[in-house]
């Protein structure tokens, strides 16, 4: 059986190592440090209010954990949320364990907008979830917070 469960303190080290095993494979190991990795733990589980975590289980046993930061659609006046890391352990994923709970997380989110998940993958991988395609991002890099803006210093125009 899978449930799922916001994400707590004491989620820290078995999230950890999820998140060590998500990270080595996608980018090679090593690359992201413990600290930003305890960090995003940490940030999920505590009271920065923009993002937040679930924890995974199949069966009782600790399975994956999604990551899921918050935003807001003036239009539709309602929150937004979108899945920012999502990562099912090898040995579930042919399970169902991800099926099921990416089916059951726009239910998490009552009142919301909607959930939103990374275009990565085909339509048909997430069109039967209850998900459809929406839109390409683009983004642009902010500055580092060393870097911060003079407030004081004059606007200038984009002509």
């Amino acid at each position: 059986m899978t449930t799922w469960l916001k994400m707590q303190p004491q989620d820290t080290l078995p999230v950890y190592s999820l998140m060590r095993a998500f990270y080595d494979r996608r980018l090679g190991q090593g690359t992201v440090p413990d600290g930003r990795l305890y960090d995003s733990i940490g940030r999920c589980c505590g009271d920065y209010p923009h993002i937040e975590g679930w924890v995974i289980y199949e069966s009782g046993t600790l399975a994956g954990y999604a990551m899921l930061s918050r935003g807001y659609d003036p239009a539709e006046g309602k929150e937004l949320m979108r899945m920012e890391e999502f990562y099912i352990s090898p040995e579930y994923r042919q399970a169902g364990t991800a099926e099921r709970f990416l089916r059951a997380l726009p239910g998490l989110y009552p009142g919301c907008g909607s959930v939103s998940v990374p275009d990565n993958g085909a339509d048909a991988a997430w069109r039967p979830r209850g998900y459809r395609r929406v839109a390409a991002l683009f983004s642009a890099a902010c500055p580092s917070g060393d870097a911060s803006p003079d407030r004081d210093a004059p606007r200038q125009s984009g002509h």
